[in-house]
């Protein structure tokens, strides 16, 4: 989760984005791209807290908008505060992926429901500290930043015992290749421990699980790993995590629960498991 405390900020209900929008409508955001001389794109991103304006942006924003001096004040104010918490996230990145997986932490403790579509990592809750220890490895080598790697591990594994928590319930939709990817820091030993925590996981009451194998038609194609933190969303890209806006959450909760119909669950998810199991290597 690398920016979405910034776009949180940004895309609340009175964030910038947000008022940055009900300042532009009703007029379209292609007729403010296109008076501004901006790609209709740069309009979109920045409603959706994907992309900070500048302070030269907002005033051309609050001139074509018809904006009173005191909110294009207040709008400069709120984009100060934007920019520091970027460069705060940016600096807890690179200083480390503990202080990452403990605000993930704050999140998933806030919720009750959680609904996961994984199309690469075992999700964070069915890890056995290993295989946490070898993602993380993998994120380091490719993102950078401080080795705080005992921490990073000790962080996220904190959250596992969330599955026996009965008030809690978790929907969890992999993909088979879940299965059989492994970073190269996982050794054999410990993805069979991997396998064998999944089989244990799948018996417990407040856990739904299901696996869609590579050998039968899918109605959709799973493009994106997504965590749904009751209405909170997260999307993975592939050097950050977006945060999903309020109607997107919606979109990719229906979306999942359509793919559940093509899912393996029960004693054939087991099997398969079992299959990949008995065919790693000793």
């Amino acid at each position: 989760m690398k920016t979405p405390p910034v776009q949180e900020l940004l895309t609340r209900d009175e964030g910038l984005a947000t008022r940055l929008r009900r300042a532009r409508e009703p007029m379209l955001a292609k007729e403010l791209a296109s008076r501004a001389g901006w790609q209709q794109s740069k309009v979109s991103k920045i409603e959706a807290g994907r992309q900070l304006p500048t302070h030269d942006d907002l005033d051309l924003w609050a001139s074509l908008t018809d904006t009173p001096p005191d909110v294009l004040e207040l709008w400069h104010a709120m984009l100060t505060e934007a920019q520091q918490a970027r460069r705060d996230w940016a600096r807890l990145v690179r200083d480390g992926q503990a202080g990452v997986q403990n605000e993930y932490n704050r999140v998933i403790a806030e919720c009750t429901d959680y609904r996961f579509l994984e199309t690469t990592f075992i999700p964070r809750f069915f890890q056995v500290p290993g295989y946490t220890r070898a993602v993380l490895t993998e994120s380091y080598q490719r993102l950078g930043g401080a080795q705080d790697i005992d921490e990073a591990v000790a962080a996220r594994q904190a959250s596992t015992g969330l599955l026996y928590d009965t008030n809690r319930t978790f929907q969890v939709l992999i993909t088979e290749p879940v299965l059989r990817w492994q970073p190269k820091a996982l050794t054999p030993d410990v993805m069979r421990q991997q396998l064998d925590r999944l089989l244990n996981i799948d018996g417990l009451q407040n856990v739904r699980f299901g696996i869609i194998p590579l050998d039968q038609p899918v109605r959709y194609f799973p493009q994106n790993a997504v965590e749904l933190y009751g209405d909170v969303g997260f999307v993975e890209e592939w050097f950050t995590e977006r945060r999903l806006l309020a109607d997107e959450v919606e979109q990719y909760r229906g979306l999942i629960e359509e793919l559940w119909q093509d899912a393996l669950t029960g004693e054939q998810a087991r099997q398969l498991i079992l299959n990949v199991l008995n065919r790693h290597p000793h």
